[in-house]
Parts: C-alpha cells; sequence; structure tokens
C-alpha cells in the first residue's frame, strides 16, 4: 500500500503598494480639473486643464495659459505629431507647441471649432467634438463622419487605438 503525503505551506503573496502622490495648484498644477495627461517624446508629462496646459518635468510645473499664446484656456485632448504636441483649444480649434512656446500662427482643421479629444495613428488624427462628431484629419482634408453609411450614429464620445484598429465609442463599438 502507498502512502501519499500531502503537505501544505502557506503562501504569502507580497503585493507591491505604489506611492499615491496628489498634486495640486499649490504643487504649481494649473488647475485642479485635469481633463487629460500625455507622456511626450522629450518625457514631459502634459496635463489638459481647465486653466491651460501644464508641463511637468519630474520637479517642477510650468503652466501655458492664453498669456503665453494659448487661444482658450480650456483644453481637452494631447496628442504628438511627428515635430509637435498637438492639443484641442474648446472652441478655438487644434493648436500646436515644440514642448517650450506655444504656435499662435498655425492652424490645423479649423472648420472643428470645439475639438475634446484627439488620437494620432499613423499621418491622421482622430478626432471628436463637443457635438460627439467624428473626425479623421491628416495634411491634406478633414473627413467629417456624419449619419450615413461610414458612421450611422452620431455620438462619438471616445476614440482609442487598439493594435491596428481605431475604436469609437457610441450606442456601441465602431
Amino acid at each position: 500500500m502507498k502512502y501519499w503525503w500531502l503537505i501544505f505551506l502557506p503562501f504569502i503573496s507580497v503585493s507591491q503598494d505604489l506611492p499615491i502622490i496628489k498634486y495640486s495648484t499649490k504643487d504649481g498644477l494649473g488647475h485642479a480639473i485635469v481633463y487629460s495627461i500625455y507622456e511626450d517624446k522629450k518625457g514631459f508629462i502634459w496635463f489638459a486643464t481647465d486653466n491651460g496646459l501644464t508641463r511637468y518635468d519630474g520637479e517642477t510645473f510650468k503652466n501655458f495659459t492664453e498669456a503665453n499664446g494659448l487661444r482658450s484656456s480650456y483644453i481637452f485632448g494631447i496628442t504628438e505629431n511627428d515635430s509637435s504636441l498637438v492639443f484641442s483649444t474648446f472652441g478655438k480649434g487644434l493648436q500646436f507647441s515644440n514642448g517650450y512656446t506655444i504656435d499662435t500662427t498655425n492652424v490645423l482643421a479649423s472648420e472643428i471649432e470645439y475639438p475634446i479629444n484627439i488620437l494620432k495613428d499613423n499621418e491622421n488624427l482622430w478626432i471628436t467634438d463637443r457635438s460627439n462628431n467624428l473626425f479623421k484629419v491628416n495634411r491634406d482634408r478633414v473627413k467629417k463622419y456624419t449619419n450615413d453609411i461610414d458612421y450611422p450614429n452620431k455620438a462619438i464620445s471616445k476614440v482609442i487605438k487598439l493594435g491596428n484598429s481605431i475604436f469609437a465609442s457610441s450606442y456601441g463599438l465602431y
């Protein structure tokens, strides 16, 4: 007769608690309401706020407002193309920055007056606006997806990229 011995050893799992650091306007953040966060190629962390853009280098905050050339203080979306940071200024379209100064002259897709979310995909920017329209913007043109075969439900709230696909959230996913 064979006997099997079953030994129970306690298993202790040690989880890693990451520190939570809260930043506020007292620390230099431009506003307490933050809509979007983006890390650029240079390693700066950008915050889109109700009082412009805030750049964080890991130690200090630098705020960019209308006094620095922003067309609007309400910034919602941030992304980056090959040469600059692209951000949405509420009521004033898309604007650019090299990370240190705001470009006050360059205009892209001026017909998108109230851009909110921005997603970069290869040479295209996918943008949703305040009215939840979806736009595809490239160097040559702006295509608006409306209530037609391309885009049956006019209520896009967010656009993301997963793998090689672009997803738009609406009454379902597209």
